[in-house]
């Protein structure tokens, strides 16, 4: 189950199914850029600063220009920091605990509200059944 979970939140794919139509773009690199693009050419995004493949993802996130983009992020200005924590709760059958860390620098309802859609979204896609392939 970590796995999955962990497909979830770092495949360009499967984050747009839940994380506000956003796909993600990183190497996931410990300081390396992480963007998430949106339908309409929105970008935010920042810097990752811990990532344990399978357990651990935290990054800091914030709107992005273009032109600070293009500049490496030098100048970037996260709004909050966000940390993704998976660990498995039971082997059989198999359960794991998915804890979602946001500090926020500006308490906003709407803010809070995505993030427990996001939660919820994060839910659904897991749990619903693999699609099958067409031959």
């Amino acid at each position: 189950m970590p796995q999955a979970v962990w497909t979830v939140l770092t495949d360009p794919a499967l984050t747009r199914s839940c994380l506000l139509g956003l796909a993600v773009d990183s190497t996931f690199d410990v300081g390396s850029p992480i963007r998430f693009h949106g339908p309409a050419g929105t970008v935010v995004g920042g810097r990752v600063l811990a990532h344990e493949p399978g357990r651990l993802l935290a990054h800091s996130i914030g709107d992005l220009s273009c032109d600070l983009v293009a500049s490496g992020l030098d100048e970037h200005d996260p709004t909050c920091w966000v940390s993704w924590l998976v660990e498995v709760e039971n082997h059989e059958p198999p359960r794991s605990r998915v804890t979602l860390t946001v500090d926020e620098f500006d308490e906003d309802d709407d803010a809070f509200a995505a993030w427990c859609g996001a939660l919820r979204a994060l839910e659904r896609v897991l749990a619903a059944p693999p699609s099958e392939s067409s031959e």
